[in-house]
């Protein structure tokens, strides 16, 4: 419900969910902080559609999600811990299951859990 059911998201086979933390950034940038979090997110994304095609895998931004469910999932606030959009990893076209999706997003809920010890934390 997040990426608001959309089919390629269902069937991709990872989903990649970014969030980026103020205080981490403020601290040495002061007001440049959201400036320097909107570029490191860009240069990610910019990453994973390298990757993607290095491996000949499609990747996309996904613009149409809903942040507060993604937020909620992730369990951050938005506001000092905020989530980027997400993006889809997998087969070209719309290849790859449900299943496949929400087994990623369960591993990815795990890497991103602070209680879990993550470095994300």
């Amino acid at each position: 419900m997040a990426c608001l059911e959309q089919p390629f998201v269902e069937r991709a086979a990872a989903i990649i969910l970014i969030t980026g933390c103020f205080d981490r950034l403020r601290w040495k940038y002061g007001e440049r902080a959201y400036r320097y979090m909107c570029m490191d997110i860009g240069y990610l994304g910019q990453n994973i559609y390298l990757v993607g095609e290095a491996l000949n895998l499609g990747a996309c931004a996904i613009a149409g999600f809903m942040d507060d469910a993604v937020e909620q999932f992730l369990g951050v606030d938005g506001r000092e811990r905020d989530s980027a959009p997400p993006y889809r990893l997998g087969r070209r076209g719309l290849a790859g299951s449900a299943r496949a999706s929400a087994a990623a997003l369960v591993a990815l809920r795990r890497v991103t859990d602070p209680a879990a010890g993550s470095p994300l934390g």
